[in-house]
C-alpha cells in the first residue's frame, strides 16, 4: 500500500461505507471527506464533516498507513494538527493522541476496501502495457469518456497557450511576430522547431515587413539568418541570395545563425529545413497583418486556400541548395496544414481570448479540431487497437494528452476513466 494509494481511496471513498465505526467502536458517518490539500502544509484533507456517534464534527483528516506515523512525524507537537477530527489509517499499530493528550478517533481501511479495486490499482500500476486499462476500457460509460476527454483537450490547449504567452511578452506583444513563430516551429516539427523558433526571434518584424515585397530579397534574409548562405554552393542561385543577404545584414546590423544549428539526420527530403524556409518565404510574401487575416477564416477549406500559395521557381525542383529533382508540388499540403491549424492556430485563439475576453473565440478553436479529421499516429494507433477511435482532431488532441501526460506515466489514481474502473470494480466483467 501506497500513501497515494490511501489518499485516493479516503477522497474517493472507494471503501464499504456500510456499518462504518472508528477503531473504538463508534458509528461513523462520512458526509464530506474534504478538500485534498496538495498544496499547504498540514492535514491531507480540509474542511470535512463526520459524524461520530450523534456528534457532528467539522474539521480536517490525516491519512497514514500506520497509526504510529503520527507519533513518527511529530503530528501530537504541531498546532497545524490541532484540527484533525479523524485520522485514516491503513492499519493501525498504535493508539495515538492530540495535542491536548485526547485519544484520536481513527478509521482503519484495510479490510474496508474491496480487493477487486485495489486489484485493479496494483496491475494497472505495474503493466507492461502504456494503456493499462486496455482490457477495461469497454465497460467505462462512452458519455463518462467523452466527457473526460473534453476537458483533457483544453488542458493540452491551455498549456499550449501559455507558451505562446511567454513568446508574446518577449516578443514586444506583437501577434504578426507571435503568429510567424508558432507557424515556423510547426515547421520545424520535432527535430528543427528550436533551430526554426531563433530564426524566427532573430528577425523584427519591422524588417520583415519592409523586405516581403520582393521575392527573392525576402528569401536572401530568410536563407541569410538561417545560415544557409555562409555555405560554398555551385549552384547560381544561392549566389545571388548570398549578394542581396550581405547587403541587407550589413544595412541592419544582423546577427546570423550557423548552419550546424539545422537537424538533416533521419528527415524526409519534404520537411529539410531548406524547403520548410523556402515555403515560410512564400507564407510572407506581400503579406502584413497576416494574425488579422487568420482570425477571420471560419473554415477549413479557407484555411486550405489561405495557405495555398507558390514558392519561387528554385524550390518547384529543389528540396535543398545544389539538390535537383524532379519537378513537383513542393507547396504545403494539407496535412500540414492540419498541423498548423492543431498546434499553432488554436492555442493562438485561445491566447488572444483570454487577453482580450473575446470567449467565442475558443468555440471557434474547437469547433476547428471537430471539422479536421483525426491524426494518424502510433499512439493514435494503440488507443485504436484498445477499442477507442478517434472521430475528428479534437479525439485524437485528446487521446494524445490522455497518452502522454497520464497513461505513459501510470497516473491513473489521476485519471477520470481509471477512477470509473476503480469505483465500478466489482461490477467490470473479465481479467486485468
Amino acid at each position: 500500500m501506497q500513501e497515494k494509494v490511501l489518499h485516493y481511496l479516503w477522497k474517493y471513498r472507494l471503501f464499504d461505507a456500510c456499518a462504518m465505526a472508528t477503531s473504538d467502536g463508534q458509528q461513523l458517518t462520512v458526509y464530506s471527506s474534504g478538500t485534498h490539500n496538495t498544496v499547504k502544509g498540514g492535514p491531507d484533507f480540509l474542511n470535512a464533516h463526520i459524524k461520530i456517534g450523534d456528534t457532528h464534527w467539522y474539521g480536517n483528516i490525516e491519512l497514514h498507513l500506520k497509526s504510529s506515523d503520527w507519533l513518527l512525524h511529530q503530528h501530537q507537537k504541531d498546532s497545524k494538527y490541532e484540527s484533525v477530527i479523524l485520522h485514516v489509517v491503513w492499519e493501525e499499530d498504535q493508539f495515538v493522541f492530540n495535542r491536548q493528550g485526547n485519544p484520536l478517533p481513527s478509521l482503519v481501511l484495510m479490510n474496508s476496501v474491496p480487493s477487486k479495486i485495489l486489484e485493479y490499482i496494483e496491475n494497472f500500476s505495474s503493466s507492461a502495457e502504456v494503456i493499462a486499462c486496455k482490457g477495461s476500457l469497454s465497460a467505462v460509460p462512452e458519455l463518462k469518456r467523452k466527457m473526460f476527454l473534453d476537458s483533457i483537450i483544453v488542458n493540452r490547449i491551455e498549456r499550449k497557450k501559455n507558451i505562446l504567452k511567454s513568446d508574446f511578452i518577449r516578443l514586444n506583444k506583437n501577434w504578426d511576430h507571435l503568429t510567424l513563430l508558432a507557424i515556423a516551429k510547426v515547421l520545424g516539427l520535432q527535430h528543427n522547431s528550436d533551430s526554426f523558433e531563433r530564426l524566427i526571434g532573430s528577425l523584427p518584424m519591422d524588417i520583415v515587413y519592409k523586405n516581403n515585397d520582393q521575392e527573392i530579397i525576402l528569401e536572401a534574409l530568410l536563407f541569410g539568418q538561417a545560415g544557409f548562405l555562409d555555405e560554398v554552393y555551385e549552384d547560381k542561385y544561392p549566389a545571388v541570395l548570398k549578394e542581396n543577404y550581405a547587403f541587407l545584414q550589413k544595412k541592419y546590423d544582423l546577427t546570423s545563425m550557423h548552419f550546424s544549428q539545422w537537424q538533416w539526420f533521419r528527415i524526409r527530403p519534404a520537411s529539410f529545413p531548406s524547403l520548410r524556409i523556402a515555403q515560410l518565404s512564400g507564407f510572407l510574401l506581400k503579406r502584413n497583418n497576416f494574425f488579422s487575416d487568420l482570425t477571420k477564416i471560419n473554415t477549413i477549406k479557407d484555411f486550405y486556400a489561405y495557405f495555398d500559395f507558390p514558392l519561387s521557381k528554385y524550390w518547384e525542383n529543389h528540396y535543398h541548395f545544389d539538390c535537383l529533382v524532379a519537378k513537383g508540388k513542393h507547396e504545403l499540403s494539407h496535412e500540414i496544414v492540419d498541423k498548423i491549424i492543431i498546434n499553432a492556430l488554436v492555442p493562438l485563439l485561445f491566447l488572444r481570448a483570454e487577453l482580450n475576453s473575446e470567449t467565442a473565440l475558443k468555440e471557434k478553436a474547437l469547433s476547428f479540431l471537430q471539422d479536421l479529421k483525426s491524426e494518424n499516429n502510433k499512439i493514435i494507433n494503440q488507443w485504436r487497437n484498445a477499442g477507442i477511435v478517434a472521430e475528428n482532431a479534437h479525439d485524437s488532441q485528446a487521446l494524445i494528452e490522455l497518452y502522454n501526460e497520464l497513461c505513459s506515466q501510470k497516473k491513473c489514481l489521476n485519471c477520470a476513466i481509471g477512477h470509473s474502473i476503480f469505483k465500478n470494480a466489482k461490477e467490470y466483467a473479465g481479467t486485468i
